[in-house]
């Protein structure tokens, strides 16, 4: 009988990654490649949201003059409202007469007046 050969064949050593050839290179490239789409996406994004905001924005300065007009409006038609020439002629129209005599009432004071 032979006996059995225990010799151990030792494969090659492989260098670690960052040390083969061109790897290390083309591992940079790519996450400098993959950095640079996120950031173009992000600008994208942000840029998206800026024209969104400056619509909005110009939607509520066009809400605030409409509403700005409609309060000078409404002042104007509360002053005529309150112009004593206009309260005259619209109490002629309905009928209302200057009263030929005014009494004034002078207010109590004392126990059993309100």
């Amino acid at each position: 009988m032979t006996a059995p050969d225990r010799s151990i064949e030792i494969a090659p050593r492989r260098r670690p990654l960052a040390l083969r050839e061109g790897a290390l290179p083309r591992a940079l490239g790519a996450a400098t490649f993959a950095t640079i789409v996120l950031l173009a996406l992000g600008f994208s994004a942000l840029r998206g949201e800026i024209i969104d905001l400056r619509y909005r924005a110009a939607e509520v300065v066009r809400e605030e003059r409409a509403l700005e007009a409609r309060r000078r409006e409404l002042a104007l038609r509360v002053g005529e409202l309150r112009d004593p020439f206009h309260l005259a002629k619209l109490a002629e129209r309905r009928g209302f007469a200057r009263p030929e005599r005014v009494v004034h009432l002078e207010a109590q004071t004392g126990p059993g007046t309100r």
